[in-house]
C-alpha cells in the first residue's frame, strides 16, 4: 500500500524548496534521475473505468512495470495498492500482473491495451528521518504528453516509508512555511487522461459516504468528513483553470456539507481544533459567497430579465458587474493560493487520521447520535416557514441556511433507510430551499444593483428600472401557509 502526500509548486520556487529547513536538517544526499514513463490502457479506457493505473517506466537502462489503484485521496494525501516489477522493455508484460488486477478485464480487453499518454520528468529524492519515522520526499519538474498536447509537472512528493501518516502532514506544514505549496489531489496519471480525452474535468458532486447503522460515532463522522474534504478541494484545483461556475457551486455545497457534519455533534465542536475549523470555513464562505452571487447574477437574474427589461439596460449592467465579478473572482484565487487555505486542508485531513471526539463517543453508535439534531432541525425549519410573512430579508436568508444544513444532514443519515422514504423528504425540502433560494436571489441582486450605483452614477436610470422588475417579481413568491402545509406533510425518514 503506497501511502503519499502531493503538493503542486511553482517552478521557479524549486531553488526555495532546495535550501529549505527540512533538507538541511534531516536529509540525506539527494539523488537525481531522468524518468520516462508509459501508460497503457484500451481504447475505451477500460483500466481508468475500473480505477486501475498501469504504466511502464524507464529508470537508468531498467525497465519497471506499475499497477496502480484502489485506496482514496483525500486533500492530497494517496492511499493506493501497488504492484510493482521489472520487466524486459518498453511492452507490458501481463503475464507479471496479480490475479487481482487481471480479473479487472477480460481476456480480449487485455489484448487491447495501447499507450495512451507518457511522462517525462527530472525526480530529485532525498530521505528524511523524522522523528517517528522516515519519509522520501522527490521533487518532479517535467512534463506529461499526450499526442500534440502537453502539460507541466512540477510537484513534490511525500511518500511515508516508516512510521505514521500523521508524520507527512507534519513535514508538509514544515516545508508550506518555506515554499508556496498547494495541497494536490491530481495523479500524473489523471493529467494525462485530461489530455488524452480532450475533456474539461466534471466538477465534483457530493458522494454520499459509506455509513453504516452499527458503525462508531467517530468512523461515522471520520468518513462524513472524509467526503467533504474531497468534494471542496478537487472542485478547487480545478476552478482557476476553467470557466465553469458549477466548480465554485460544488466548493460552497461541500462548506455547507462540512458545517452540517460538524454540527451534528455541536458537544465536540468545543475541541479546539474542530473551532479553528469552523473559523476558517466562515472565512472561506466570505471569499466564495460574493463570486458566487454575482455569477447567479450575471447568468440567471439578469437573463431571467430578458424581454421584460430593455436590452440596453441589460447590457449596461451585465458590463458594470462582469467588472465587479472579475475582482471577486480574482481575491477568491488569492485566498486559494494562501498559506491559511493550505493549512487548513492539511490540519483537516490530518485530523481525519485521528479524530478528536470525545472517548465515550468512539464505541457509540453512529445512528441514534443523528436523530436528536435532525428532529430539531426539522420542528425550527417548520416553525420558520410558519411565521415567514413577519420575517425581514435577512431572518429569511438565515431560514434558508437552516434548510440547507438540514438538508446535508439528512443526506447523509439517509443511508442508513429506505430511499424511498428519503426521496420524498429529499423532494419537499428541495422545494422550500428552491422557493427561498430565489428570494434570496432578488435580495442579493438589489445589494448588486446599489454597489454599482456606488461605482458609477450614471447607471442610475437602468438601476431604477431594474429594480422595479425584481419588485414585481416579488407578488406571489413567498407563500408561508402554502410552504409551512407541504413541508408540515412531510414525514421525518428517520422516525
Amino acid at each position: 500500500m503506497e501511502i503519499e502526500l502531493k503538493l503542486a509548486l511553482q517552478p521557479q520556487d524549486a531553488a526555495r524548496l532546495r535550501r529549505s529547513e527540512v533538507l538541511k536538517q534531516g536529509a540525506g544526499k539527494a539523488l537525481r534521475q531522468k524518468l520516462y514513463s508509459i501508460y497503457f490502457d484500451t481504447p475505451a479506457l477500460d483500466l481508468l473505468k475500473a480505477g486501475m493505473a498501469l504504466r511502464v517506466r524507464k529508470v537508468g537502462r531498467q525497465w519497471i512495470q506499475t499497477a496502480k489503484g484502489g485506496g482514496a485521496v483525500v486533500a492530497g494525501l494517496h492511499q493506493r495498492a501497488e504492484w510493482e516489477c521489472r520487466i524486459k522493455d518498453r511492452q507490458p508484460d501481463l503475464q507479471q500482473l496479480p490475479p487481482e488486477v487481471l480479473a479487472l478485464l477480460s481476456a480480449e480487453q487485455w489484448r487491447q491495451i495501447v499507450p495512451v499518454f507518457t511522462t517525462e520528468f527530472w525526480r530529485t529524492i532525498w530521505n528524511l528521518d523524522i522523528a517517528g519515522g522516515s519519509v522520501e520526499m522527490a521533487l518532479d519538474q517535467g512534463q506529461v504528453v499526450s499526442g500534440d498536447n502537453s502539460m507541466p509537472i512540477s510537484e513534490v512528493e511525500l511518500e511515508l516509508k516508516q512510521g505514521e501518516a500523521g508524520i507527512l502532514f507534519k513535514v508538509a506544514k514544515t516545508l508550506l512555511h518555506a515554499v508556496p505549496l498547494k495541497l494536490d489531489s491530481v495523479s500524473k496519471a489523471e493529467r494525462g487522461y485530461t489530455l488524452y480525452s480532450a475533456l474539461e474535468p466534471a466538477p465534483t458532486r457530493a458522494e454520499r459516504p459509506s455509513l453504516q447503522r452499527k458503525m462508531s460515532v467517530a468512523d461515522g463522522f471520520a468518513a462524513l468528513l472524509a467526503s467533504c474534504l474531497q468534494q471542496l478541494q478537487k472542485n478547487g484545483q480545478y476552478l482557476d483553470r476553467y470557466c465553469d461556475i458549477e466548480y465554485l457551486h460544488q466548493m460552497r455545497v461541500a462548506v455547507r456539507r462540512f458545517y452540517a457534519a460538524l454540527h451534528l455533534l455541536r458537544k465536540e465542536t468545543k475541541i479546539k481544533s474542530w473551532q479553528r475549523l469552523q473559523e476558517d470555513l466562515r472565512w472561506l464562505m466570505k471569499k466564495m459567497s460574493p463570486v458566487r452571487d454575482l455569477d447567479v447574477f450575471v447568468q440567471e437574474t439578469l437573463p431571467a430579465a430578458r424581454g421584460l427589461v430593455p436590452e440596453s439596460i441589460l447590457q449596461r449592467l451585465q458590463q458594470a458587474a462582469e467588472a465587479v465579478r472579475q475582482e471577486s473572482r480574482q481575491a477568491l484565487f488569492e485566498a486559494l493560493a494562501s498559506p491559511r487555505y493550505q493549512l487548513f486542508l492539511l490540519d483537516a485531513a490530518a485530523m481525519l487520521l485521528n479524530p478528536p471526539i470525545l472517548s465515550r463517543y468512539r464505541k457509540n453508535r453512529l445512528e441514534p447520535v443523528l436523530h436528536r439534531p435532525l428532529d430539531g432541525w426539522h420542528k425550527k425549519l417548520l416553525s420558520g416557514l410558519r411565521n415567514l410573512h413577519s420575517l425581514s430579508a435577512e431572518q429569511r436568508h438565515r431560514l434558508r441556511i437552516r434548510a440547507k444544513r438540514l438538508r446535508y444532514a439528512a443526506e447523509f443519515a439517509s443511508v442508513l433507510y429506505p430511499q424511498n422514504r428519503w426521496k420524498a423528504y429529499r423532494d419537499g425540502l428541495a422545494q422550500v430551499q428552491d422557493t427561498l433560494g430565489k428570494a434570496q436571489d432578488r435580495v442579493v441582486a438589489k445589494r448588486f444593483l446599489d454597489l454599482l450605483g456606488e461605482r458609477d452614477p450614471g447607471l442610475n436610470n437602468e438601476i431604477v428600472q431594474f429594480a422595479a422588475w425584481l419588485d414585481s417579481c416579488e407578488a406571489d413568491a413567498l407563500n408561508s401557509k402554502r410552504l409551512a402545509g407541504e413541508f408540515g406533510k412531510l414525514k421525518p425518514f428517520w422516525q
